[in-house]
């Protein structure tokens, strides 16, 4: 190629650049003529070299720049200063180093730009006159064998090279460097030399590694997000789909990225488009309760927030979207607000119970009094007389009005626990009646009673209450009636029977089941149905807690319950209750004459006057003498008054001014050989202060009969 040829090639290039740059060619024109008038050119390879932009600003024009600057320099290095000042003011414009250098060891610099102080530290005189340092020491040293290794490749291929590399400056700074080059090569296509530009990447270099950051925590956010995120572009193709989406819709990544947005019900489907518009052009954020269909064909409720996504000049190119699934949500607030109502039921199950409690409390007190004066009267009147007749009947309505008082207290859960000695055949009949009552008439109640059944230590009310639960069970599950059997068998079990659904250990058994021909229960339904507020019937309906209060007593009476149902078939439920010893009698009403009474003191503390004065009156017909008070700190007063012995106290739990345990403390601090006996009602607090007497005496319960009255005192009067 003439040399008319590389000079119009060098003003085509500067005219291109300069239209890139500018856009006025006429000017670019002029000022490439000029320069290409003061130099001569030996080769266009490095024109080849920067079609690429550079630092923001269009690479062929520092081309053009360096192929004129590099193709003129003469061999003579003397010349080198006399040419500098003519080419001064565009070198040390150009933001980088234009070089040409030998391909050996050291990459000799022929030539390198003003550029190079910059960048490096050393000027063109430490590369060209001086040679103090080779390009090649500012190669950092574990950069070095790439860099080499590359540009050796590219040049026995023929081709450019672009690499990023560090270098050390001559201050000792590193830099990031991105070069590009080429190799020259004669008309034998041997190589002369490389020719190349390097500039400062360390900026660009650390901003793409902060972006390489920030995309990779975009990414692992995008992909970690419990929430499922859609993006589309403006013709509603999917261009990105998350992990979560996947889950939530169904389908994969794979499946939907290019294609149309997959997941919306048939009825949106004419809708949408208008919907995703109005997005796009208003650049509309928007939020939505939505209808969204999986691959399956489900549909479910989502949340969806939509926002739109920009390019780097402002234009909406699309949409991103968060599907929440309210799903999940509103089963949560489903579950809070059942929650909310069982807790209000319960409040309002525990408000019943306190007025049930406190009726029942105060009922007590007037039944011992009813009691103990029929009593008190029988004993005064022969069997013969027409009164007294009257009297029994009065006596048995006080005993039926104890019986429902004591299922008050049951149902209240204020019911002091009392193991006794008991048949279930007894309880079984003392509880039909009410059944009865409870149930209603469209349910038939069956008894089969074994009258060869053995006695159980339990607690009679809480029994009842069992009783009582599984009746209310039974009812709910037979809505349009039905018939419930109560039935009693004794049964020897030799071997322990884990498959009964409890553990049975070997032994006798007074066995109580309880059968409904109601609708019955699946398998998952049975495995819960002793969990406390877990209940299958409609919202407001139960409180859960029915079976689980019957779960609780019989394990608090060291009995074992089974259950067999299925649907359709009705329920079965058995109470496994351990045999008591033979000789273990069965709780009687023995009659208050037949208990001996006594001359011993005893001082009576008692805040309720009626049952003080009953009380002073049955101990005192049987011979006792009686000291009372109405509360502890006249009772403390009465003790220093009788300074002779005072053999028992008995004493209220709960009192005003002083409680009957520390009471009992006190006086046994004084007079520590006097035996103690407590009288209490049913609630909790009175448990846990009798609780906390310790040893100090045995808990008498109202209402008490005479009888019990009689034998308390000299139980503990006897030390017995």
């Amino acid at each position: 190629m003439n040399i008319t040829a590389f000079r119009i090639m060098g003003i085509l290039i500067f005219m291109t650049a300069g239209i890139v740059l500018t856009g006025t060619a006429l000017e670019w024109l002029a000022f490439s003529i000029k320069f290409l008038l003061h130099n001569s050119f030996t080769s266009i390879s490095v024109f080849h070299s920067f079609p690429q932009p550079i630092g923001g600003v269009n690479a062929l024009f520092f081309a053009g720049c360096a192929f004129g600057i590099l193709s003129s320099q003469p061999d003579d290095r003397g010349s080198h200063r006399k040419r500098k000042g003519s080419r001064g003011a565009m070198l040390r414009n150009l933001p980088g180093m234009a070089y040409r250098c030998l391909h050996n060891s050291d990459w000799t610099m022929e030539y390198v730009s003003e550029g190079c102080l910059e960048l490096t530290g050393l000027s063109c005189d430490d590369f060209i006159v001086t040679r103090s340092r080779s390009y090649e020491s500012l190669i950092h040293p574990d950069d070095r064998e790439m860099v080499r290794q590359t540009v050796s490749d590219a040049v026995a291929r023929g081709v450019i090279f672009e690499l990023r590399y560090r270098i050390i400056t001559a201050s000792g700074d590193e830099k990031y460097v991105d070069e590009r080059g080429a190799g020259v090569y004669d008309e034998n296509d041997d190589l002369i030399y490389l020719e190349g530009f390097i500039s400062d990447a360390t900026a660009k270099h650390r901003m793409e590694q902060q972006l390489r950051e920030t995309n990779q925590l975009v990414h692992a956010v995008f992909h970690a997000s419990p929430l499922a995120i859609v993006a589309l572009d403006r013709n509603a193709h999917v261009i990105m789909w998350n992990a979560s989406a996947e889950r939530l819709l169904g389908w994969t990544a794979e499946e939907v990225i290019s294609k149309p947005y997959p997941a919306l019900p048939d009825e949106d489907v004419e809708t949408f488009d208008q919907y995703y518009q109005r997005i796009v052009e208003e650049n509309a954020f928007t939020n939505s309760h939505r209808k969204r269909k999986r691959k399956d064909g489900s549909l479910i409720d989502v949340f969806v927030h939509t926002a739109p996504i920009y390019d780097q000049a402002g234009e909406t190119i699309g949409i991103v979207a968060i599907l929440e699934d309210l799903s999940d949500k509103q089963r949560m607030e489903e579950e809070k607000q059942s929650l909310k109502e069982q807790l209000l039921q319960a409040q309002k199950m525990e408000a019943l119970g306190l007025l049930a409690g406190g009726v029942a409390h105060d009922f007590n007190n007037l039944l011992m009094v009813i009691d103990g004066y029929s009593e008190m009267a029988l004993t005064k009147i022969q069997a013969g007389d027409a009164l007294y007749h009257d009297l029994i009947e009065i006596k048995k309505a006080s005993e039926r009005a104890a019986v429902i008082t004591r299922q008050l207290l049951t149902f209240s859960r204020k019911q002091v626990s009392q193991t006794t000695t008991l048949s279930l055949n007894d309880v079984v009949s003392g509880t039909i009646k009410m059944l009865r009552r409870l149930i209603g008439e469209g349910i038939t109640i069956h008894t089969l009673l074994d009258p060869g059944i053995g006695p159980v230590k339990a607690d009679l009310g809480q029994i009842e209450q069992v009783i009582m639960n599984l009746a209310v069970n039974a009812r709910d599950a037979m809505p349009k009636g039905g018939s419930l059997l109560l039935e009693t068998v004794s049964e020897w079990i030799t071997e322990p029977a884990p498959e009964r659904g409890f553990p049975i250990s070997p032994g006798r058994y007074e066995i109580l089941i309880v059968t409904d021909t109601g609708h019955g229960m699946s398998k998952e339904v049975a495995q819960r149905v002793f969990e406390p507020f877990y209940t299958t019937k409609a919202r407001g309906k139960g409180t859960g807690l029915g079976l689980s209060t019957v779960y609780g007593i019989i394990q608090q009476n060291n009995a074992s319950i089974t259950l067999a149902s299925e649907p359709g078939k009705g329920t079965t439920f058995k109470l496994y209750f351990p045999s008591a010893e033979r000789n273990d009698s069965i709780s009687t009403n023995e009659t208050s004459d037949r208990v001996a009474g006594g001359a011993e003191t005893i001082l009576l503390v008692e805040d309720d006057e009626t049952v003080r004065t009953i009380t002073r009156r049955l101990m005192r017909d049987k011979g006792y003498k009686v000291i009372e008070a109405s509360n502890g700190k006249e009772a403390m007063r009465m003790l220093r008054q009788h300074e002779s012995t005072i053999d028992l106290l008995m004493t209220d739990v709960v009192m005003p001014v002083m409680n009957g345990v520390d009471l009992a403390r006190r006086i046994r601090e004084q007079r520590p050989g006097v035996k103690v006996v407590f009288i209490s009602g049913y609630t909790d607090y009175h448990l846990e202060l009798f609780n906390a007497a310790g040893d100090l005496g045995p808990l008498l319960i109202k209402p008490f009969s005479p009888s019990k009255l009689y034998r308390a005192i000299r139980k503990a009067l006897d030390g017995s």
